[in-house]
């Protein structure tokens, strides 16, 4: 599968904030992306956000105006990096920075 000028630019995003606090960088998956796009497909079918129960981490971003990149939800994602003070996670207001510690998770290689 030949990756997609926006698949490209966010990964590219996402691991270079992940080289930055010297983490390994994600590699793209294309059976988890297909798990990811078939159930956005849902979620729009539904005009619902809400996170699946699945095993893999995941973050969610909705824009309701403008157009919006791949890219740009990952930059939303770990523009919460100022709310991590480096607690265990899920401790402190997780609901503040918890897609920023997902980014970073040091338990996948996988994007």
């Amino acid at each position: 599968m030949t990756l997609q000028d926006q698949e490209i630019e966010a990964l590219k995003v996402h691991n270079a904030a992940r080289a930055a606090k010297h983490l390994a960088p994600l590699q793209w998956d294309t059976q988890l992306a297909q798990d990811a796009k078939d159930y956005a497909k849902t979620l729009s079918t539904k005009r619902t956000l809400e996170h699946a129960d699945c095993v893999a981490g995941e973050n969610l971003y909705q824009q309701s105006t403008g157009d919006c990149t791949y890219a740009d939800a990952v930059k939303a994602w770990l523009g919460e990096e100022c709310y991590y003070k480096s607690q265990r996670i899920p401790n402190g207001d997780f609901e503040a920075y918890g897609h920023y510690s997902e980014c970073l998770g040091i338990w996948s290689a996988c994007y």
